[in-house]
């Protein structure tokens, strides 16, 4: 912003002053993982976003720093934020998005007030992130509800897992606050059911297995990697193969944990890392590695409880026409 003589009166981040955006957990929204409650109260951030802010200590129980992103929060305690940030409201302007600007309407399997599943394709984030703010699903969702005349005040969208952005498949979003609190305890209970299907590198041994392994950070950047269990935590991932074919193997691949990366680490951890993960193909097999031009990794079905009916339900996506065609090539 310029002032009257011109000069650039932008305050810098040491000239503006922090606040503090304080909530007190209520008793319907106890066990909910900390930070799902984060991105439900402190609207404008992220999974990823709210994580760091708990990671640097801006966000605080009860005046104390939590490293732990899944602890279930509890009824009474005052989670705040302090933060340059304005906290973004249904009434904070936003840049009019249109069709074109988030990639396309979103291929919706299940929408109601509370739940919404969507088919997401291969190339777009499920989340909005450093690089990418708008070609997202979520901004898709927020589009739809526009369009369908929801209130400004009542549109609510938060994805209820991860899904990584090269990745394919079923992914679930709350559409109001209580829906995520109970996807979020559903998924920090391992009651929600993930099944996936992959093709890896290399014929793979074992009909099937159950691959239990410590997960952390390795490095820098969003590498992760087998760790000690002092620096990890634990993740559980089934696998049974489909096929084997000459140079490749297709899985269908079960996960009771939900770590970042983690069926791409367990798989490259077992020597056959997933067609298409340019991030985890070691270098010494790079030249078996396979080209592709999307990760071959596919979210096949997903099966929770309804938020608010208690009614169980399953949804599936077929296998992507781009990794059945390379099934077909072998």
């Amino acid at each position: 912003m310029n002032g009257r003589n011109g000069r650039n009166t932008t305050l810098s981040k040491s000239q503006q002053k922090k606040r503090t955006y304080q909530f007190t957990v209520k008793a319907e929204e106890a066990g909910t993982p900390l930070d799902r409650w984060c991105v439900i109260h402190f609207s404008g951030l992220t999974i990823k976003q709210a994580r760091r802010e708990l990671r640097i200590r801006n966000i605080r129980v009860d005046q104390r720093s939590i490293r732990e992103f899944s602890r279930p929060v509890r009824q009474g305690e005052r989670i705040a934020w302090t933060t340059f940030r304005p906290l973004v409201t249904p009434e904070t302007p936003k840049q009019e998005l249109h069709w074109d600007h988030v990639g396309g309407r979103p291929n919706l399997l299940f929408r109601d007030r509370h739940l919404a599943i969507l088919d997401k394709p291969s190339d777009i984030p499920v989340e909005p992130t450093p690089k990418e703010d708008k070609r997202v699903c979520l901004r898709q969702l927020e589009l739809l509800l526009k369009e369908e005349g929801v209130h400004a005040k009542k549109r609510y969208v938060t994805a209820a897992h991860r899904l990584d952005a090269g990745a394919s498949g079923v992914v679930a979003f709350a559409t109001s606050k209580s829906a995520a609190s109970s996807l979020g305890r559903q998924f920090q209970e391992r009651t929600a059911k993930r099944t996936y299907e992959v093709i890896v590198v290399g014929s793979v041994e074992k009909d099937k297995d159950i691959l239990r392994d410590y997960m952390g950070s390795v490095g820098k950047g969003l590498q992760r990697g087998i760790v000690s269990s002092s620096r990890g935590k634990l993740a559980i991932t089934h696998y049974e193969v489909l096929q084997r074919y000459k140079d490749v193997s297709h899985l269908r691949v079960q996960i009771e944990t939900g770590r970042t990366h983690q069926i791409r680490v367990h798989m490259a951890h077992l020597g056959h890392p997933i067609v298409g993960d340019w991030l985890y193909c070691p270098k010494e097999k790079a030249a078996e590695c396979p080209k592709a031009k999307r990760l071959f990794l596919h979210a096949k079905e997903l099966t929770l409880v309804h938020p608010h009916t208690d009614e169980e339900m399953t949804f599936s996506s077929p296998l992507p026409a781009q990794m059945q065609a390379y099934l077909d090539a072998m």
